[in-house]
C-alpha cells in the first residue's frame, strides 16, 4: 500500500480540510500583514533590499497557499487575487504615517505570485511525469 502524502500537488488527493486550512492560513497571513503593517514599529522595520525579499517571500507563500486551496486550479484568478492584495497593501500604505507607496514592492509581489504558480505547475507536471524521485516508493 502506498503511503498517503498530503502534498502531492494533485487536486484529487488534496482533501477538503487541507485546502480549507491553506485558504484560512493565507487569509490570516494577509490580514496579519495588513494589521501589522499599520503599526508604528513597521516604519523602517526592513531596510532595502531586505524589504523586497520580505515582499517576495510573503507573496510567494500567499500565492502557493491559495493555489493549494484551489486544488491547483484557477491559476490566473489566483494570480489576479494575489496581485490585487499587493495593490491593496500598497494603497493602504499611502494612508499610513511614515509609509509610502512603492511600485517596486507591487512588482515584487506580482513577480512572487507568478513564480510561485509557475513553480507549482512545473512541480506537478514533473510529478505526473514520474520525474520527481522518492514520492511514489516511500523514500
Amino acid at each position: 500500500m502506498e503511503p498517503y502524502c498530503i502534498l502531492t500537488l494533485d487536486s484529487d488527493s488534496l482533501d477538503r480540510q487541507f485546502r480549507v486550512g491553506a485558504l484560512v492560513i493565507g487569509c490570516a497571513l494577509f490580514v496579519g500583514l495588513y494589521y501589522l503593517g499599520a503599526q508604528p514599529f513597521a516604519v523602517g522595520l526592513l531596510v532595502p533590499p531586505y524589504d523586497k525579499l520580505a515582499h517576495f517571500t510573503l507573496f510567494f507563500v500567499l500565492a502557493s497557499l491559495f493555489w493549494l486551496a484551489a486544488g491547483g486550479r484557477w491559476s490566473i484568478l489566483i494570480f489576479l487575487v494575489v496581485a490585487g492584495l499587493g495593490a491593496l497593501d500598497e494603497w493602504h500604505q499611502a494612508y499610513l504615517p511614515g509609509r509610502a507607496v512603492d511600485v517596486v514592492d507591487f512588482l515584487t509581489d506580482t513577480t512572487a505570485a507568478a513564480c510561485a504558480i509557475t513553480w507549482l505547475h512545473w512541480r506537478r507536471r514533473q510529478r505526473n511525469a514520474g520525474i520527481v524521485q522518492g514520492e511514489h516508493d516511500g523514500q
